[in-house]
């Protein structure tokens, strides 16, 4: 009896275990986010890379100060240049090696992709939207990778990339909806587009709880957030003129207004002369008409 007992409190004993940060491990986590804001490097990119995905398992478990150190791992680490650009590297570093030495180097390309892409999720700012915005173009899978079982294949950077972002919380999303077989097509040119657009110049992008713009270099220029505010009242202003333009009779213009101030009158006038002219020509031939 206690020995079945026992296997019963098994599983509760695991989920009591896992559903709360224990207080020996948030000062651990705390310790190594110090040392790592004191030494900005590499080395500790991996440290808070690790410690931000393992703490990404407490963020559903009602837990607020498992939450609130996944928030302290997550700012430490994007105040570390390169944050996002070090798992770009690692993944492409890995890519080259497949084609150089063929698929004996196909493991280090899958972890390599299986860190980055555990990590980057968990990184919103400018260099994460730049690193995965780049990688949307990347379309490169190992040869023969069609004829790999399912569960092995590998997916293009391009796809990671873009489940990537679409975790990312930013506003105004170009794509949506969830994504299916039907629609992926869409909304892999939807992001692409919303990249070149931002790579170019032509947009900026926002992060929900933050009301700052960003660009692709950080905080977004003023001058270049009014030019954009402007631009985007014209077209507002060019949709309403489109739509009073396009309306019913009622929303036309009245021929029988004074004409406005620098347009002409002369087509008026010619009409009225016209329409005196028929007229009298027509009270002309009556009278004629009438006299014989």
């Amino acid at each position: 009896m206690k020995q079945a007992l026992l296997i019963l409190l098994i599983p509760i004993l695991l989920v009591v275990q896992v559903s709360a940060l224990h207080p020996e491990a948030v000062k651990s986590h705390r310790a190594k986010i110090a040392r790592a804001l004191a030494n900005p490097n590499q080395e500790n990119i991996v440290v808070l890379g690790e410690l931000l995905v393992g703490s990404a398992i407490y963020l559903d478990k009602n837990d607020s100060l498992a939450v609130e150190v996944h928030k302290e791992i997550q700012s430490a680490l994007l105040a570390i240049p390169g944050h996002a650009e070090y798992y770009r590297d690692k993944i492409l570093q890995a890519q080259e090696r497949v084609k150089t030495v063929g698929t004996s180097a196909l493991h280090e390309y899958d972890n390599e992709n299986m860190y980055a892409f555990q990590t980057l999720p968990h990184l919103p700012s400018p260099e994460g939207v730049r690193v995965l915005g780049e990688l949307l173009s990347n379309d490169w899978v190992p040869p023969g990778n069609e004829t790999f079982a399912a569960s092995e294949k590998f997916a293009p950077l391009s796809v990671s990339a873009r489940v990537a972002l679409q975790k990312f919380p930013l506003l105004d999303k170009p794509f949506k909806d969830p994504i299916t077989k039907q629609n992926v097509a869409d909304a892999n040119t939807a992001w692409l587009l919303w990249y070149e657009q931002i790579k170019s110049g032509n947009r900026t992008f926002r992060f929900e709880g933050d009301p700052t713009e960003y660009d692709l270099n950080g905080p977004a220029p003023k001058q270049k957030i009014e030019r954009f505010e402007r631009e985007r009242k014209r077209n507002e202003e060019r949709k309403t003129a489109h739509k009073k333009g396009s309306g019913s009779d009622s929303e036309r213009p009245d021929l029988t207004t004074t004409p406005e101030p620098g347009k002409s009158i002369v087509p008026l006038v010619a009409g009225t002369l016209f329409v005196m002219i028929a007229v009298g020509y027509f009270i002309l031939r009556k009278r004629i008409s009438g006299a014989s």
